[in-house]
């Protein structure tokens, strides 16, 4: 089944190559036109390659309407783009939050979620409140399930021994570290080749992210 892991792999590195290319460059018309295209690929890889299992696609069908909404610099653009975005983390909390349940590890996992929500709901009002105004809430929470849904993988790959998850853990530390360059760019102040960077560590984490939820999938990579 590794092959069908490798042809999404190399389809979604040649895309991210390209958007890449037109962001180091930066062309904004074309970038705009491929922006979507990576996570489109392993959605519809998801789709074609196992149709049951939604956590191989869905998520990255919302990160990809995400993707769409940032296109546009508006600020209700950004709110809404980012709320698909968490809807994509949802569903992978989910399916993560079964091998919790499995493994019995509510007693370390549960007070983990609340801290981690404490802790960005905390950090978005202290450092967002002035920009995000009524949905600051909602900026805390956002980051909230991507700090959980990393310190969660961890907590699976150290009880459970399975390297699977540290890919999801790497995948999530990145992704925090890209959407915090995002709301640097978007609300501080823009820097040269800014999109380059962003769109980098976030093709990524994607990946890192993706390659953790095909490894568990398939059984494979596990210690």
């Amino acid at each position: 089944m590794e092959i069908e892991l490798i042809i999404i792999g190399c389809l979604y590195l040649l895309f991210s190559i390209i958007e890449n290319y037109f962001c180091f460059i930066e062309n904004n018309k074309f970038r705009m036109i491929f922006k979507c295209f990576p996570l489109f690929i392993l959605f519809l890889g998801g789709v074609i390659f196992s149709p049951a299992s939604y956590y191989l696609y869905l998520p990255f069908l919302f990160y990809c309407l995400g993707d769409f909404l940032l296109l546009s610099n508006k600020k209700i653009y950004f709110v809404f783009g980012s709320s698909f975005f968490m809807i994509g983390h949802i569903i992978i909390s989910i399916k993560l939050f079964t091998y919790v349940l499995e493994s019995n590890l509510l007693l370390i996992t549960i007070p983990t979620i609340i801290a981690s929500f404490i802790f960005t709901i905390s950090m978005s009002f202290i450092i967002l409140r002035k920009h995000l105004k009524h949905n600051t809430f909602l900026g805390g929470i956002y980051f909230g399930g991507l700090l959980s849904n990393c310190l969660i993988s961890l907590i699976l790959s150290q009880c459970l021994n399975i390297t699977s998850f540290l890919s999801l853990t790497i995948g999530y530390i990145i992704f925090i570290s890209s959407d915090i360059l995002v709301v640097y760019k978007h609300f501080y102040k823009r820097y040269k080749r800014d999109d380059f960077v962003i769109m980098s560590t976030y093709y990524l984490s994607v990946f890192l992210v993706n390659l953790g939820l095909y490894f568990l999938f398939f059984n494979i990579y596990t210690i």
